[in-house]
């Protein structure tokens, strides 16, 4: 997945409106965290506003502080100690909207193809383990790509083992260590 933040994502010289826009009629959903100074910002609510306009889904964490206004309709995900447990939170939210599971899958694969050490490797095999279910046969095949081409999955303790579970579930032949990798 990513996240869009302003001011660490829009580029020195760039339109910072247009881009801002950009991002927000591009987005697949949009995840507000709500502290207490959330309500204080001149961008804040407008980016919920435009959010809330659009068919995509408007997720809340309340960090401090409770939703309000239209974006207080829905309940909240309640905050989380640390990032990662957040992260873990706003994805299994993301994961039962039907609107959101292709995204994030396609997020998950591509996060594996690109992995950069064995730890992300590792921590994104287990989380694609657990949503297999949701992988096109196309995503299925991409993994035992990455699992050849990647050192960082090929190498990452038992991670090529789960990959080739995954196929093996979905059907999907496992290419023999010769053989190529069909794209």
């Amino acid at each position: 997945m990513d996240a869009f933040v302003a001011h660490e994502n829009i580029e020195p010289t760039q339109e910072w409106a247009l881009e801002l826009e950009l991002a927000l009629r591009s987005m697949h959903a949009l995840c507000a965290i709500v502290t207490p100074d959330f309500h204080t910002s001149l961008w804040c609510d407008q980016e919920v506003g435009f959010a809330l306009g659009r068919p995509a889904p408007v997720l809340t964490v309340r960090s401090g502080a409770d939703p309000y206004g239209l974006m207080g309709k829905a309940q909240a995900i309640p905050s989380a100690d640390g990032a990662d447990a957040m992260a873990e939170r706003v994805f299994n939210v993301l994961m039962k909207l039907e609107s959101c599971k292709t995204f994030v899958m396609q997020g998950l694969v591509t996060s594996l193809e690109n992995a950069g050490t064995y730890a992300s490797a590792k921590q994104l095999t287990k989380r694609l383990v657990g949503a297999q279910r949701h992988l096109s046969d196309d995503q299925v095949r991409r993994l035992l790509h990455a699992a050849v081409t990647n050192s960082q999955v090929s190498e990452a303790s038992f991670v090529p083992e789960q990959i080739k579970a995954i196929a093996k579930a979905a059907g999907i032949p496992i290419p023999e260590a010769n053989d190529d990798i069909p794209f």
